[in-house]
């Protein structure tokens, strides 16, 4: 696993003062320019694209495109203009595994995943590309040491959670939320599983109290 090695290479270069420590790319998503309808907006987003060239990718949910969108870059702004509800989009995860600070833009969205998982992101409203690197550069150094930071804890928490097989890791988490019901009576408790082999019910079922 080099994602945390990268993450320290990128947070030296950050900390540096070389002309190119703020890498930044831009992640689109796909049909973009159609959501601009402002005439305005969208000559404002053109010659940001300009500005930008080389270093805008529309996403396609590929692990090729993670790699170029994220890997050489030390930040990444992530455009979620129609405010997907998507949890956690997967741009967002393919980001902080590369070791990049995502520069979420868009709606609000839910981001206590982890305990340092919103302390990773960086959270705009309104954004224009033209703004980003000046406005990394008036950045306090311990604010995007935090966000840097941030991200490598990120990548632990995943890194130990997710190197089980996934059958021990289903096990484990259904054994507590049994566990959780039986000390906070009257808990709601909410299980979500993207993929996986045996179901929900059978693991919480054999670490259910009853039994």
């Amino acid at each position: 696993d080099m994602s945390r090695d990268v993450a320290e290479v990128k947070q030296d270069l950050v900390a540096s003062s070389r002309p190119d420590r703020f890498r930044v790319s831009l992640m689109l998503p796909p049909g973009f320019e159609q959501l601009l309808t402002d005439p305005e907006m969208r000559q404002i987003w053109h010659e940001g694209f300009e500005e930008h060239r080389g270093h805008i990718y529309t996403d396609d949910r590929t692990q090729e495109l993670a790699r170029r969108a994220f890997a050489n870059y030390t930040f990444s702004a992530l455009l979620n203009v129609q405010g997907t509800v998507e949890v956690p989009p997967q741009s967002l995860i393919d980001c902080i595994a590369f070791g990049t600070v995502p520069m979420l833009v868009g709606p609000d969205q839910y981001l206590n995943y982890t305990h340092h998982f919103p302390y990773s992101v960086m959270r705009f409203r309104d954004f224009v590309p033209q703004q980003v690197v000046p406005l990394l550069g008036s950045q306090p150094q311990d604010a995007l040491f935090v966000h840097q930071q941030s991200v490598k804890l990120v990548q632990d928490f995943f890194f130990f959670r997710y190197a089980r097989p996934f059958p021990e890791r289903l096990q484990v988490a259904a054994h507590q939320a049994c566990f959780s019901a039986v000390v906070s009576p009257g808990l709601l408790i909410f299980v979500a599983i993207y993929s996986s082999l045996c179901t929900t019910s059978s693991a919480c079922e054999d670490h259910s109290p009853a039994r």
